[in-house]
């Protein structure tokens, strides 16, 4: 299936219909629909110039270059969703996507898909736009969990050290609850899949050639890697990245780590141990309630 430069244009006449509505009822959103469509073209534009490049120049170390550009990317934005300064988790973050897309994706090419030539533009960078892209939200749910836990409920961690937990122990609680929020987001993304955006890319697929059973099978598949790759780097990223929220006597250094749209509310913890209760309200075995 091909589209013809008339068939784009005729496909973009169909903006006067939100055009109309916002003049009509004077919604007064002319200029955020501008910004968003300006937006989704400019991405749509990297992408396809990225993709065409690399089939036309056909070189495998063009394409692993695009792949890790596309996850220095995804880290920014992430630790962006997530509201935490670059210079804490930048690096081990990068690493944790790198490594979590990369297995991923050769992986599902190599065994899964048993492609002949997998590093290809066509294949293996797209596979690492996808899924570098594809685990952004999830991660910067999953590490502002992290840092939340330890800058709202620091007391728990200082009181179990002091009733001889030590620091892997201590820290375990926090890890478990942000790696349970990585969880639940990617299974609300499978019910979310299932109902909203496979029909899409269901029928996108079989438009555009595919058999009836692959483009299902793809959707399944896209699913399960965009949770093994999100829950990869999300532990990566905390085993290799938490030294960062502590000092060398292991006492918590969170002040910082929040970037500068802060809220005033917010509190940082106390590195005081004066209390060494559990804070009003928190079940260590039920990570899910909050202060």
């Amino acid at each position: 299936m091909k589209i013809v430069l008339s068939g784009i244009f005729l496909g973009l006449l169909l903006m006067v219909v939100p055009l109309y509505i916002d003049y009509r009822f004077r919604l007064h959103l002319t200029q955020k629909l501008a910004t968003s469509i300006g937006r989704l073209a400019f991405l749509v534009a990297v992408m396809a110039l990225v993709v065409y490049g690399g089939v036309m120049i056909d070189s495998v170390v063009y394409d692993i270059a695009m792949g890790l550009l596309f996850c220095v990317f995804a880290t920014w934005m992430t630790l962006y969703k997530a509201r935490l300064k670059p210079t804490l988790l930048f690096l081990p973050l990068l690493g944790g996507n790198v490594v979590a897309v990369g297995v991923v994706s050769v992986y599902v090419l190599l065994l899964v898909m048993k492609t002949d030539n997998m590093l290809t533009a066509s294949l293996f960078l797209s596979m690492m736009i996808l899924l570098s892209g594809g685990v952004i939200m999830s991660n910067a749910k999953a590490l502002d969990a992290f840092f939340s836990g330890l800058r709202n409920h620091g007391q728990l961690y200082y009181y179990l050290l002091g009733n001889g937990e030590s620091h892997r122990q201590a820290i375990s609680y926090f890890v478990r609850r942000s790696l349970r929020i990585a969880m639940v987001v990617e299974m609300r993304r499978l019910s979310y899949v299932v109902l909203f955006v496979s029909p899409v890319l269901f029928c996108g697929m079989v438009m555009a050639g595919a058999d009836v059973l692959t483009a299902a099978a793809m959707q399944v598949l896209l699913a399960v890697m965009l949770m093994a790759a999100s829950l990869l780097a999300v532990c990566f990223t905390l085993v290799v990245g938490r030294k960062n929220f502590f000092d060398e006597y292991n006492r918590l250094k969170v002040r910082d780590a929040k970037a500068s749209d802060q809220p005033a509310s917010d509190r940082p913890v106390s590195d005081s141990s004066a209390s060494p209760s559990v804070p009003r309200g928190i079940d260590p075995e039920n990570p899910q309630q909050e202060a």
